[in-house]
């Protein structure tokens, strides 16, 4: 171990002299994960972190000398930059060459984790970065667990590393990467064990492949990264076209708001309505056509301010969800061409226009469209890759089911909506079903009362041979910030013959800034579960994430992650009344428990998902979709 330092030293000297005679306008080693998806050089950690929103996914294999030395480790991992400053990944290691036949079904030695590292410091305001960072958060890994300190210094092309750890990185640990081009890092570390080399290779700036001599084996992995879009990496720029007026029609009387309506109509925008008085044009509407509902906010808004009559000056844009009103923009409308076009900053446009909750305008229209294209009546069939994942603990085998899934969503009255879901098996070890079954069927009912109190009801099948009903009523405040709510359930568990209750209370923090959730519930879950459930969830433009931990009667310590991810293939077209597709978002939600401990009835028929991210905060957020709205051009509707 001395000689191994001394060597270190030298080193970290050497790199010292190296890099004060390099040039400074070479390239730094960006924060790419290591062997075992932490961001680093190899083994070890550095002090620099993924960046805000940044998403990976990768493979590494290397040696793991603390636990089984001589042994090839497995490392599969996701990681995400969750906060500024601060990066989650989420890691599933096998050793193929460990079996354990005494257990049935086992087959290699596996375990799971949620690795998280903070930046405490960063070299954009500090003379070095500092990091602090915990492998297995949560305490239940088996295999590998830790805790760590350290500090990087950028100099040049080169970033040096010093750090201090315990159980997996036990002891003095360090490094150093050298970037001659942007295609090629140069690495060094000593990770308390050993002194390990290796290059990484960047082909692309998402792609990255790792080769080095680890432990004195060598070791490989591969990643792929991409920062996803948000209010801090927004894409919106001005059209390469000015967005100016084309009036569709000459007035405001009746029969001319019905054309303005149907045309809109035409774009597959649902219960549309128009109204107008002195120089105002109120414009009510339902998506039905976009993937995303800021997405169909954007294209309505801008829509109307380009194909209003002449005469309008004002537009007020209403968006209904089930036939609730639910989010009413103001704006004037050269104001809003004015942004598109780039004449106006957005700062200046966010003081202008008026994004709040709905409420009644306080006065009478004097002219009305009929209503178009009635959502009542219509059905929406989606498809979707469907999967269930047991990982398991470290000595237990892997089981999962993957095969087809099925949605669908009818339209059966104002507010009342018929809601099922059936998957079709492909490959399953899980519970080994092999024919399709609904996974649940639910009759929704939907309302809403000024100011911002939301209610929801729904019955039916739950699934796991779960039937009955569950009420939520939800209450929110500035500007949807903050809501408090109830939620209870009553159901028949036909698999015990017994029935189940819950009555869970909840509340909402919101970080506009972030497009950051922080949500607490708390009371009593399915069978009788009671404890607390903590999440934090953000949106990164058309993506997802949100981590869960709960601790009830049932468990300790537990965690989960839940995350959306746009599926290709969805048809943003103008919707029949039957319409077949591949599903908008790929929803999914994984638990280190079992599964009904601290459980929901259904967790994704909540309120806050019937609003869609439809809040005032959200969409004041994110102006710079009605650029993006722009750029894709604006049609008429014919």
């Amino acid at each position: 171990m001395p000689g191994g330092v001394g060597f270190f030293v030298r080193f970290l000297v050497i790199g010292l002299a190296v890099a004060a005679g390099l040039m400074g306008g070479w390239l730094t080693a960006a924060a790419e994960p290591g062997l075992e998806g932490v961001t680093g050089i190899l083994n070890v950690p550095t002090a620099e972190v993924a960046k805000d929103g940044e998403f990976y996914i990768g493979f590494g294999r290397n040696e793991n000398k603390v636990r089984y030395p001589g042994r090839e480790q497995r490392n599969y991992f996701v990681g995400v930059g969750f906060l500024p400053r601060l990066e989650v990944v989420a890691r599933y290691i096998d050793f193929p060459e460990i079996l354990d036949p005494s257990v049935p079904g086992f087959g290699t030695r596996k375990d799971r984790s949620v690795n998280a590292k903070l930046q405490l410091l960063s070299e954009e305001c500090a003379p070095v970065s500092v990091a602090a960072g915990m492998y297995d958060v949560g305490g239940r890994a088996v295999i590998e667990r830790g805790t760590y300190g350290v500090v990087s210094k950028t100099i040049g092309p080169v970033r040096l590393t010093l750090g201090v750890g315990d159980k997996r990185l036990d002891g003095v640990f360090g490094g150093v990467e050298i970037s001659p081009i942007p295609e090629l890092d140069l690495m060094y570390e000593y990770d308390t064990y050993d002194h390990n080399f290796g290059v990484r290779l960047n082909p692309h700036p998402d792609w990255h492949l790792t080769l080095g001599s680890v432990n004195e084996d060598f070791s490989w992995g591969v990643s792929y990264g991409k920062v996803l879009p948000s209010n801090r990496n927004p894409k919106g720029k001005p059209p390469a076209q000015r967005a100016e007026r084309m009036p569709l029609v000459t007035g405001t009387e009746a029969a001319e708001l019905d054309e303005l309506a149907n045309r809109l109509a035409r774009q597959g925008l649902v219960d549309v309505m128009c109204k107008s008085r002195e120089g105002e044009l109120a414009v009510k509407y339902e998506n039905r056509r976009f993937r995303h509902e800021e997405d169909a906010w954007a294209f309505v808004c801008l829509w109307s301010a380009v194909h209003a009559p002449d005469e309008v000056e004002r537009l007020r844009v209403v968006t209904r969800r089930e036939h609730d009103f639910v989010v009413t923009t103001e704006f004037a409308r050269d104001d809003l061409l004015a942004y598109v076009n780039g004449e106006m900053d957005g700062a200046e446009f966010c003081q202008r226009v008026a994004i709040h909750d709905y409420r009644s305008p306080g006065y009478e229209y004097s002219a009305t469209s009929t209503m178009h294209a009635p959502k009542s009546g219509s059905t929406d069939v989606f498809f979707y890759p469907a999967n269930s994942l047991e990982l398991g603990a470290a000595y237990a085998p892997v089981k999962q089911r993957s095969g087809v899934g099925v949605k669908h969503y009818t339209s059966v009255a104002p507010r009342l909506t018929i809601y099922g879901k059936e998957e079709i098996p492909i490959s399953n070890n899980l519970d080994n079903r092999d024919n399709p079954f609904i996974i649940r069927e639910l009759l929704t009912y939907s309302r809403a009362w000024e100011p911002s109190f939301f209610g929801l009801a729904e019955a039916g099948y739950f699934g796991e041979h779960r039937w009955g009903g569950q009420i939520e009523l939800r209450k929110y405040w500035d500007d949807s910030r903050l809501d408090l709510g109830v939620t209870g359930g009553w159901v028949r568990n036909k698999r015990t013959d017994d029935w189940e209750d819950m009555i869970l209370a909840s509340g909402s923090v919101r970080v506009p800034s972030l497009d950051l959730s922080l949500t607490g519930h708390t009371g009593r879950f399915l069978s009788g579960d009671e404890g607390f459930m903590l999440a934090a969830g953000r949106r990164f433009g058309g993506y997802g994430v949100e981590f869960f931990y709960f601790n009830t009667e049932y468990t300790e310590n537990e965690a989960g992650v839940r995350f959306s991810i746009p599926i290709a293939g969805f048809c943003e077209s103008a919707p029949r009344r039957f319409r077949v597709s591949v599903a908008p978002d790929f929803l999914y939600e994984y638990r280190t428990s079992a599964p009904y401990s601290a459980e929901f009835l259904h967790f994704r028929g909540s309120v806050d998902v019937h609003r869609a991210w439809l809040y005032p905060w959200h969409l004041r957020e994110h102006l710079n979709l009605l650029r993006l709205a722009a750029g894709t051009g604006i049609d008429s509707g014919n």
